[in-house]
Formats: structure tokens, C-alpha cells, sequence
């Protein structure tokens, strides 16, 4: 997708004007059982086929979609298909997620946040403003979340959490304010045998769906700071440069905030992206939100996997974004 930066980021950055950004889909195998989750469909390749809402909103705003592969085109890379997916997980309603859930059989379960359906069921044609298709969604079993927000429940870095497979390996998260019933997850992806051992730690993958739409909302920040002369030679750039260009000049606060009118609840995903922030800073979880463009080539796509990520990998992947920024200036 192609589209200008102000339409998912607050304040304007003159030396970068325009987002080029993929739509993740995670495939999630439970090592234990085989059992095979999806967790978001991407874009929908049969742009004709989407909701008149959705065409009419991609026609006023003038993003540009490229999309050459469906998800169970690409599945059949691995030797899969979409039978074997158990269910598919949607981190929110919006068309960049969604795919084209009616390429899955009925027997593929559907999972939501809580509120979503009162919230955006029925779809089109019934609600005519509906980014989901309703002939689609009716065909499937339909499952909301819900999470337990007693002082008792489960929270993970403050995200009230469900344990999806009851071992500890995959949990969905409670990620609200872009939209109702926003979820991320969080995947366990390595299992240390001694967690006392140097480099033998559990390591995760934080999935943060449109918790934010850019990594430059969530870094810098105190715990993870900007090291102008590290990162400008990273990208062989005057060590000023990236701090000049921030907004605030600050070493210590994110690029970007999320605008208004990307959410529901503006405080609430304020506080989503306060937690996101020390998910980053942990040393043990890779952040990967669903539009983060420098992650391409840099780490491993399926049919491969990204479980064997290291720090090193890291460090590379979170200040990768900056390389956007030189784009109106070298």
C-alpha cells in the first residue's frame, strides 16, 4: 500500500511525505499439537470484490494497492492449504486485514476481540458502510474473546491476556483504542532448557497488529533511546541527522504520534502504545507490527520462520525505519 503519512501519523516530518507499507499475515504452528492458526489475512487480492465502502474509501483517498498473492497462494509455498487452518484470528475489521476469508472452508473458526460483533456484525449488505462482507463471515463460527479484567486475570505487560492453547506458547492480548475489541499476541517462539544459562532465555514475538501503523510511533523511547551517532552510520548520514529532523529533538520519545482519527478510544490506544513501547524495550521479544515495511529482507518470510531471531537481528530491525527519512534528503 502506498499513501501519504498523514493519514496514519501525527506530526508531519517534511523529509518523509509517503508510506509504502506491506500487510502481515502470521501463520502460528503449535509445535505441540500441529494445530495451525492465522493471525490477520493481509489484503485482498480481488480488489473489485471488496464492500462498495471499502472501494469507495480507497477512491476518495487515493492509497495505491499491490497485491499479487491471495494467503492461500502463498500457503501452498509450504505445502499448505487453508484446510489445515484451525482458525484465523483478526487483530481488528479494517480491509487491510481481512483478506478474503471466503477462499476458507466453513470449518475454519473466526476469532475477534471482545465487542466486535455488536460492533461491526451484521456486514454488507445489510450495514451498507461495512468493510466486512456478511455472506462471508456468516459461513464460519464465529468466536469472541473475552478477557477477565478482575485482580485476578492474566496480564502480560499490562495487556489483559487469553491463553490460546492453555501451554503458555500463544497468547492473544487485549490491545484496544485503534479500534473495538483491538487484539495483538504474543508467540513464545524458542524455549530456553535452562533459563539460567546465558542466551538460553524464552523468546518471543510480539504481534501488535494496528496498535500503531509505524515503528517510528513507538522508538525511541527512554528505555530504548536513539543513538544518533550509532544510527547515522548505520545508514552513512551525518550523526545530527536524525536528531534535527525529530520533532521534538528528543533522543528519548517516538517520531510519531498515532493521530485521532485513527481511533476509537485516543487514550486507550495511547496506552496500548505505552505498553507496546517496554515490549520493545525487552531484550527477549521482537515487536513486529502488521505494516512495517523495514522488515522486508531482513528477517526470514514463510516458508520459512522467524523463530530463530537473535539480538543482533534486532538492533538492525528496530532502527531500520530511519533509511525513511532519507528519502527527501540524500
Amino acid at each position: 500500500m502506498r499513501l501519504p503519512c498523514s493519514h496514519l501519523l501525527t506530526p508531519d516530518i517534511p523529509q518523509h511525505q509517503y508510506l509504502d507499507l506491506p500487510s502481515f499475515s502470521f501463520l502460528i504452528d503449535h509445535s505441540g499439537s500441529q494445530r495451525k492458526i492465522l493471525f490477520d489475512l493481509g489484503l485482498r487480492k480481488d480488489a473489485l470484490s471488496h464492500p462498495p465502502a471499502v472501494r469507495n474509501f480507497l477512491a476518495e483517498s487515493g492509497w495505491d494497492l499491490q497485491v499479487t498473492k491471495d494467503i492461500p497462494e502463498i500457503l501452498k509455498e509450504g505445502h499448505l492449504s487453508q484446510d489445515d487452518i484451525e482458525a484465523v484470528v483478526f487483530s481488528h475489521h479494517h480491509f487491510d486485514h481481512l483478506g478474503d476469508l471466503s477462499q476458507f472452508p466453513p470449518s475454519t473458526e473466526v476469532v475477534v476481540g471482545p465487542g466486535f460483533k455488536n460492533a461491526y456484525l451484521p456486514g454488507w449488505p445489510v450495514d451498507p458502510e461495512s468493510s466486512l462482507i456478511d455472506e462471508e463471515w456468516k459461513n464460519h463460527q464465529i468466536r469472541e474473546i473475552s478477557f477477565d479484567h478482575g485482580p485476578k486475570s492474566l496480564l502480560i505487560g499490562g495487556f489483559p491476556a487469553f491463553d490460546y492453547f492453555g501451554d503458555g506458547s500463544f497468547f492473544l492480548l487485549d490491545a484496544p483504542g485503534h479500534t473495538i475489541g483491538h487484539l495483538a499476541a504474543l508467540a513464545r517462539v524458542s524455549q530456553a532448557t535452562n533459563s539460567s544459562t546465558e542466551g538460553q532465555r524464552d523468546k518471543f514475538v510480539l504481534i501488535g497488529g494496528d496498535i500503531c501503523h509505524y515503528p517510528g510511533t513507538f522508538r525511541p523511547t527512554i528505555h530504548s533511546p536513539l543513538d544518533p551517532e550509532g544510527q547515522a552510520a548505520l545508514c552513512a548520514c551525518p550523526a545530527s541527522f536524525f536528531l534535527d529532523i525529530h520533532p521534538e529533538k528528543s533522543c528519548e520519545k517516538p517520531y510519531y504520534k498515532m493521530p485521532a482519527h485513527c481511533t476509537v478510544d485516543k487514550d486507550s490506544a495511547q496506552l496500548s502504545i505505552q505498553k507496546l513501547c517496554e515490549f520493545d524495550a525487552n531484550e527477549d521479544v521482537l515487536v513486529i507490527i502488521g505494516h512495517d515495511a523495514s522488515l522486508i529482507e531482513k528477517i526470514d518470510f514463510f516458508p520459512k520462520t522467524i523463530n530463530a531471531w537473535d539480538r543482533e537481528s534486532k538492533d538492525n530491525i528496530q532502527w531500520a525505519f530511519l533509511e525513511d527519512f532519507l528519502q527527501g534528503s540524500y
